[in-house]
C-alpha cells in the first residue's frame, strides 16, 4: 500500500513540475491568449493525445474483458478491491490531464538552445 500511495505522490510531483512550462501554458490557457501557431500546436497535441488516450483505453477494455472471462485459466490480474480501482482511476486521470502537454512536449520544434544541451 505504501508503494502504490509513493507511486501516486511521485506522478504528482512530477505533475507539479510541468504545471508551470510553456508547453503547459498552450495547453492549458485559454484561447483568446493564444496565438495562431499556439492554437495549431495545441490543436495537433490534442488530436495525438486522444488517439493515444483511446487506444489505451480500448487495449485496457480488451484486458479486462478477457482477465475476468478466463482470469482462472490465463491467470491474469484483475482489479478485486477499491484500492485496486483507486490506482487505475488515478492512473486514468493523470495520463488525461499529462497526455497533451507530453504529445505537445514531443512535436515541438528544437530550438537553437535544445539543440546545444
Amino acid at each position: 500500500m505504501i508503494a502504490g500511495y509513493s507511486l501516486i505522490a511521485i506522478a504528482l510531483l512530477a505533475f507539479a513540475g510541468i504545471a508551470s512550462t510553456g508547453v503547459q501554458r498552450i495547453t492549458a490557457e485559454q484561447k483568446a491568449h493564444l496565438d495562431p501557431l499556439e492554437l495549431e500546436l495545441r490543436q495537433r497535441a490534442y488530436s495525438m493525445a486522444y488517439q493515444i488516450f483511446t487506444a489505451v483505453a480500448a487495449l485496457a477494455a480488451l484486458y479486462f474483458m478477457m482477465a475476468m472471462d478466463a482470469s482462472k485459466k490465463l491467470m491474469l490480474w484483475v482489479p478485486t478491491t477499491g484500492d485496486h480501482w483507486s490506482g487505475i482511476l488515478w492512473a486514468i486521470l493523470l495520463m488525461a490531464f499529462v497526455l497533451p502537454t507530453a504529445c505537445l512536449a514531443w512535436r515541438m520544434p528544437l530550438t537553437e538552445d535544445d539543440a546545444e544541451s
